[in-house]
């Protein structure tokens, strides 16, 4: 209950140098830069986050086939969204 996990498929010659992801305690800006399917996520977190101790990378290691996206928790607890903001249509696709 302390961290959340996301994955995302990682597009076909995407690498890690096409990955953009800000992370502060309280927003997060999480896209694939250069492709021509990017995934957008990207608003203000449902709760606050840690950002120092959040962090992403290409999984799994030996075939990289997504991404995993590690947010900690600032307090424990549930989660019913990733983001606030559900009015835009692909955050509320993709945080689901």
């Amino acid at each position: 209950m302390d961290e959340l996990e996301l994955d995302f498929p990682l597009p076909l010659g995407v690498t890690s140098k096409d990955v953009e992801c800000r992370i502060t305690s309280t927003t997060l800006c999480f896209a694939f830069k250069n492709c021509d399917r990017p995934v957008e996520l990207e608003g203000t977190l449902y709760r606050n986050v840690r950002p120092d101790e959040c962090n992403w990378q290409l999984w799994p290691i030996s075939k990289t086939t997504h991404v995993k996206l590690s947010l900690v928790k600032a307090k424990m607890g549930h989660w019913k969204d990733v983001l606030q903001d559900r009015t835009n249509k692909k955050l509320s696709r993709l945080s689901r």
